[in-house]
């Protein structure tokens, strides 16, 4: 029974100059929209004294937030600059 292992590290692959910079944007580029994704409410309801875990209304000011910036991103990379 033979496994399926690369020849070579990752590690290897990695270190190159192109794929080491694509692996760093791509994991920044990741981590940076889970941290937007997780703290915006939080940012939202300290800033505007908002109670999103007992106001159903201040929590659906989170999610009409969460709706606009979808939108806004959507137009821009879709409409505005032409992107993929």
């Amino acid at each position: 029974m033979s496994r399926n292992v690369p020849s070579r590290p990752v590690a290897l692959h990695v270190a190159r100059a192109q794929i080491g910079l694509l692996v760093i944007v791509f994991f920044l580029a990741t981590f940076c929209f889970s941290a937007f994704e997780s703290t915006l409410p939080l940012l939202v309801s300290d800033n505007f004294h908002l109670d999103i875990r007992n106001d159903e209304t201040s929590a659906t000011t989170v999610v009409y937030l969460y709706a606009y910036c979808g939108i806004i991103g959507a137009f821009v990379q879709g409409g505005a600059i032409g992107g993929s």
